[in-house]
């Protein structure tokens, strides 16, 4: 009998010995399972609960993805998971190319992460473009006070409460976010409030699978001045409202060019002009659209350069088309554009006549234009201007008149 006792009291001594890495190898296999490489820091547990300190983490096959917890606790049901509560947690991702990685993670991973409800404290998520010892600050930052993720049908919802929106280490704005996981992605709206303005934009962030573009923003519309103000910079543009969207396509090959294409309105702006044309330059709207081509690199204290082509302006019944560019300096950047296009002779008669005379001799003189005059008169306008002082560019307009009579 003593001997027997011996045998149990042995055995309860080996299970105390070993059992603690029992547990560290189980919660790092549940992690594995779910798409996470996790280094679990300090393990404690009882049979209720166990708690990791100071983890850390990365998402298998998504290089430039790391992430730390500073606690956590995994309540369990039976030997697995029921959910867990986690505080200052932050996720990082470094570089442009782990975007596709995690689009696609995310699409096959969403139902296993999501299986486990979590719900967390002092949350951090951020982007920085490379790891380098000239560029270690984070691009773009979601600091929020709290995230849950929760299952629901077919997807994850995510929901982020009193975030902080930092860009290039500024704060631009507050917001309360809502996402989505599911089987083709990432979906984000950001209810933002900007700093001083009271304006609450709505901004859409969809990281999805192809052929969708590998980000799309989309504003909904936004006070154009408070949000350069919240991004720093200088406009004069009261009453001009902006929205629309931009998607960003990544580089196919590597250090190879990123396509950025951008369609926005511009309500409550038309471009500056004399009377004489305010029957070609009608309405309160202006519209921009541009394909825009990045390179890859910089380094970190200017702005990228960019080249601008298919570039669209329209107003009213004026459309003008050309490309640009954009020249980084350190701290500022240099705009240039240059378009062109072409007002039928007819209505810019029209235009003109109203303009002194009247709508209705206005019309009349376009009705006689159609049978007298032909051809067009040619637009050319250039212009530039600085990110720093964008409320005041240099615009630089000529006409070439190509009007003859009709017989």
């Amino acid at each position: 009998m003593l001997a027997l006792v011996v045998v149990v009291a042995a055995c309860a001594g080996l299970v105390a010995l070993f059992l603690p890495d029992l547990v560290r190898a189980e919660v790092v296999r549940q992690a594995r399972a779910r798409g996470i490489l996790l280094d679990p820091g300090k393990v404690s547990f009882t049979r209720e609960a166990v708690t990791l300190r100071g983890a850390r983490f990365s998402l298998v096959d998504v290089t430039g993805t790391e992430g730390t917890i500073q606690r956590v606790v995994i309540r369990l049901d039976g030997l697995a998971p029921r959910d867990m509560q986690a505080e200052g947690v932050t996720f990082l991702v470094t570089g442009y190319e782990a975007l596709p990685a995690l689009q696609a993670w995310t699409a096959a991973r969403y139902a296993d992460v999501a299986s486990v409800p979590l719900a967390a404290r002092e949350v951090r998520l951020g982007f920085r473009e490379q790891q380098s010892a000239a560029e270690t600050a984070e691009k773009a930052v979601l600091a929020a006070a709290s995230l849950t993720l929760a299952p629901t049908q077919g997807a994850a919802e995510v929901a982020l409460k009193q975030a902080r929106v930092i860009v290039a280490q500024r704060e631009v704005a507050t917001a309360e976010v809502t996402g989505k996981l599911d089987a083709e992605g990432v979906i984000a709206t950001l209810l933002a409030t900007l700093p001083g303005a009271g304006a609450k934009p709505s901004v859409e962030i969809a990281l999805r699978r192809p052929p969708e573009p590998d980000v799309r923003v989309r504003l909904s519309r936004t006070s154009l001045d408070a949000l350069a103000t919240a991004l720093g910079l200088t406009l004069g543009a009261p009453g001009v409202v902006v929205g629309g969207t931009a998607e960003l396509r990544l580089p196919t090959v590597a250090r190879g060019p990123f396509a950025l294409g951008v369609d926005l309105a511009l309500d409550g702006y038309v471009p500056p002009h004399p009377r004489e044309l305010d029957g070609i330059l009608f309405g309160k709207t202006t519209s921009v659209k541009a394909q825009v081509r990045i390179p890859s690199g910089g380094d970190g204290a200017r702005l990228p350069d960019a080249d601008l082509h298919e570039v669209e302006v329209s107003a009213g019944a004026l459309q003008l088309r050309g490309k640009g560019s954009v020249r980084g300096e350190v701290a500022d950047a240099v705009l240039t554009l240059s378009l062109t296009g072409a007002v039928p002779c007819t209505q810019l008669t029209t235009s003109v006549v109203a303009a002194h005379l009247g709508q209705g001799l206005g019309t009349l003189a376009g009705r006689l234009a159609q049978r007298a005059l032909a051809g067009s008169v040619a637009v050319a306008v250039r212009v530039e201007g600085r990110a720093s002082r964008f409320d005041a560019p240099r615009v630089e307009t000529s006409a070439q008149v190509g009007c003859r009579l009709s017989f």
